[in-house]
């Protein structure tokens, strides 16, 4: 045993070392390139290979959280399957200042939970590690954030509890489809959303359930932020009536799901035309936003928006009015801190995409696109007033993800303009850095932003504006959900 031990820790040394030298040799190379101050770091998202190198995606409480319920265990979810042996009291821990707290480690799925022997103490600052010890299936480290990405290294979060114990039970409170909803896509997966996060290790394929007339239909099941996902092994028949089915889940305090929660859709009565192009970057409850930030929006001039708006955790809104806003208005809401959730678990989606990517140039003014997965490891925009056309081909469901490692820039005047079908909607543009829309421009798609997102005077959005951390600014502009 002593030498198996010896073994596995050689190696975990070995790859530590090629991890850390594969960071050097990549800022290395980035320097030399002029791209030294985009080189990705996990934590943020930024050009994260997390289809090989796994990171943690979401905590049960965000860095600095205060207020959390005294009986709550301590969850993390992860971007790939990891190895179950590696996630134990060893690398994961929970600390008061410098004294261990005793507690049980547990596994399933990409999720990991720390069950402490006790309720946390009132009021008090807790500190949670996931170390770099914690690898994948395949054998790769957690490339934390306290390392830069890929080499590995320690996750860490902190979080202040609160004075009571958590006894609400919770709720499903948003599913996709909708009850009663028709014409389904047959490749739909099915989405349930609860009203706080739940305990992952209670939530499996026995209780989250999808069914025709008495058959179950297999598939998988994952779990990201608050939101449940079943994904069909194949596509459903069409014109057919499904019944999902959630029952015995419990929340992170032990709190039961009251009930059963049930909701029936219908599928199409014909098989949509195969997509053309990537599969679609899910936003889930990040959809009906046409504005969310990070550290809040500020407006000026007649800008009308034509969707939800929204930010967290800075709730600064500027501007409304004589703004605007013929949706919802959430600041640091739990409907807004639901939303980031899911624009992060876009934006990690996005910028992990490189299965058959196509080489994005600097300036797309001129070009005619058909759908596809464009890569550009810099920044890329349509300069002066030049013309962008995306041409869907006749299909509907084609589907185009701009990813970019820096800048989005569009210039006075230019357009993006679709044709053969295509659809504002099945547009998505993952921007490492910060996007800036010119004066006037006529933009289409997503922008899925890591830092701020600009729109000048007059410029006309069909889509949405999505920052994860930083601000968004408009100047008299019309932006619409599509």
């Amino acid at each position: 045993m002593n030498a198996v031990k010896s073994t596995v820790q050689n190696k975990l040394q070995n790859h530590r070392a090629q991890a850390w030298l594969a960071a050097i040799l990549m800022t290395t190379l980035l320097a030399a390139c002029g791209g030294g101050s985009d080189a990705p770091y996990a934590g943020t998202g930024t050009s994260a290979d997390t289809n090989k190198f796994p990171v943690v995606t979401s905590t049960q409480a965000s860095d600095g959280a205060t207020g959390i319920a005294i009986n709550a265990k301590v969850s993390a979810v992860f971007s790939i399957a990891m190895a179950p042996a590696t996630i134990n009291n060893s690398s994961f821990t929970l600390l008061q200042g410098n004294t261990p707290i005793a507690g049980k480690v547990a596994y399933s799925g990409k999720n990991a939970v720390f069950t402490p022997d006790a309720v946390l103490a009132l009021n008090t600052t807790y500190t949670a590690t996931l170390t770099g010890s914690a690898a994948s299936t395949a054998g790769n480290l957690l490339s934390g954030n306290q390392a830069v990405f890929p080499a590995s290294g320690n996750h860490v979060w902190r979080f202040t509890t609160g004075s009571t114990s958590d006894t609400t039970a919770p709720t499903v409170i948003a599913t996709d489809p909708i009850n009663q909803q028709s014409d389904v896509a047959l490749n739909k997966s099915v989405n349930a959303t609860f009203s706080e996060a739940i305990d992952p290790l209670t939530l499996s394929n026995a209780n989250f359930t999808l069914k025709q007339g008495n058959a179950t239909v297999a598939g998988t099941l994952s779990y990201q932020g608050r939101t449940a996902t079943f994904e069909p092994s194949v596509a459903l028949s069409a014109a057919t009536r499904y019944t999902a089915t959630i029952a015995n889940v419990n929340d992170l305090a032990g709190n039961a799901l009251v009930g059963t929660s049930s909701w029936t859709f219908t599928t199409a009565a014909n098989a949509p035309l195969p997509a053309s192009g990537p599969a679609a970057v899910s936003l889930r409850s990040s959809a009906t936003f046409a504005i969310l930030a990070g550290a809040g929006v500020t407006n000026t001039g007649a800008t009308t928006i034509n969707g939800d708006l929204g930010t967290t955790p800075t709730g600064t809104i500027n501007g409304f009015p004589p703004g605007i806003v013929n949706g919802k208005i959430e600041a640091t809401t739990e409907a807004a801190s639901l939303a980031k959730l899911d624009l992060s678990s876009a934006y990690d989606d996005a910028q992990a995409r490189s299965l058959n990517a196509i080489s994005l140039p600097g300036d797309l003014g001129g070009l005619t696109l058909a759908p596809g997965l464009y890569v550009n490891a810099s920044s890329t925009g349509i300069s002066g007033s030049g013309q962008l056309i995306l041409d869907a081909q006749g299909n509907p469901n084609a589907i185009w993800i701009f990813k970019m490692g820096s800048t989005l820039t569009t210039g006075t005047g230019s357009q993006i303009i679709l044709a053969g079908g295509a659809k504002a909607n099945n547009i998505y543009w993952s921007v490492g850095t910060s996007a800036t829309l010119g004066v006037n421009s006529r933009f289409k798609g997503t922008i899925l932003a890591d830092q701020s997102i600009s729109a000048a005077t007059g410029a006309v959005i069909e889509g949405r504006l999505l920052t994860r951390i930083a601000a968004v600014t408009l100047q008299g502009n019309t932006v619409t959900v599509p």
